[in-house]
């Protein structure tokens, strides 16, 4: 019989020290946050990041930068999509 463990597959680790979320939290209003959605837009190399913190981002992977950032009042992202045309 089969585990869980044995069927998980690591994409990509992250260090932590190169997290958005952890660099110069002491300096800055920010706090850490959740990932509550991720979505990739029709454009390959574009995903979107909603947080628990009411941010929504949206990354370029390729460039390694965020291209747009803005905030929900009142709640966590709970849901992202992109439509192409």
């Amino acid at each position: 019989m089969h585990t869980y463990a044995a069927f998980r597959t690591c994409i990509h680790k992250f260090s932590g020290s190169k997290l958005l979320t952890t660099r110069g939290l002491a300096n800055t209003n920010m706090t850490s946050s959740a990932v509550t959605a991720l979505v990739q837009s029709p454009a390959i190399d574009v995903v979107g990041i909603g947080f628990t913190s009411g941010e929504l981002s949206v990354y370029d992977l390729r460039a390694d930068e965020r291209l747009m950032r803005m905030f929900m009042e009142g709640g966590a992202i709970r849901g992202l999509s992109f439509r192409s045309g």
